[in-house]
């Protein structure tokens, strides 16, 4: 039996009837700002960062936030910045972002960045300045001394 060998980005190998096919983006590379790594079928997959950059420099390449510095997973602990979640992913080797999704913000208790819902939660208006969250502003009600919802940021 005669097997063919094609060497390309996707390389397919022909034996008989069977055709195998590998990826050589295992793992992920970038070229330029696209981001190319194997589909699990073994196909290539090829994503284009956009306004973000793709970081080759990374453990495992991807694409980062554009403002996204370096870091050290095992030195970055997560943390809390303007309600966001703020995490060193090991396999990423950058500081990045995580929103804590609808009316939730990130606040640090007892020193661990958690996820709290915005209404109703506590707060010291000395210690909390407003924020814009998925577009909408938080602020911390000095009557109250709880995280209100303000509507739209302007």
């Amino acid at each position: 039996m005669v097997c063919i060998l094609a060497a390309v980005a996707l390389t397919s190998i022909a034996c008989g009837d069977k055709a195998v096919t590998t990826c050589e983006f295992d793992p992920p590379v970038c070229a330029r700002n696209v981001l190319q790594s194997c589909a699990p079928d073994g196909g290539v997959l090829r994503l284009d960062c956009g306004e973000a950059r793709c970081a080759f420099d990374a453990p495992e390449p991807a694409c980062v936030p554009a403002d996204a510095l370096p870091c050290d997973p095992t030195q970055t602990a997560p943390s809390c910045e303007n309600g966001e979640r703020l995490e060193c992913p090991p396999l990423l080797g950058y500081r990045v972002r995580t929103p804590c999704g609808d009316h939730r913000l990130c606040q640090l208790e007892g020193g661990l960045p958690v996820c709290v819902t915005v209404a109703g939660t506590s707060c010291r208006p000395a210690d909390f300045a407003p924020l814009c969250l998925e577009g909408r502003r938080i602020e911390c009600d000095v009557r109250e001394r709880v995280l209100v919802d303000r509507g739209p940021c302007t």
